[in-house]
């Protein structure tokens, strides 16, 4: 990744941070059946942003840093409850999301 040294570390803190939301929210959630289909969520929302790491991995840490607020922690919690809630409603399936998302669960 090309940046400063500081620049490097933001963006992999910034990568990293993010992941964490999810695999977190996952540990915290998995075994409840009340909050099934949160894990599920986060299991695509991380999918998503494995997906996400992998086709910008040639970007430099500039650019990470400009894009933060798209992988932000809030956004990817906000993005789960909203997927959480269509799945316990019935409106959409985890597989219908993930596909939406062009991603696999």
């Amino acid at each position: 990744m090309k940046g400063t040294e500081k620049q490097i570390a933001w963006a992999e803190d910034i990568k990293r941070t993010t992941i964490d939301t999810c695999k977190n929210n996952i540990e915290r959630m998995n075994g409840e059946a009340l909050f099934e289909a949160n894990v599920d969520a986060y299991k695509i929302m991380l999918a998503v942003i494995d997906k996400i790491i992998e086709i910008n991995a040639d970007k430099d840490a500039a650019w990470w840093i400009d894009h933060r607020n798209t992988i932000a922690s809030q956004r990817i919690n906000s993005t789960a409850d909203n997927w959480a809630s269509q799945i316990r409603s019935g409106r959409k399936t985890a597989q219908q999301i993930a596909e939406q998302n062009g991603v696999r669960i």
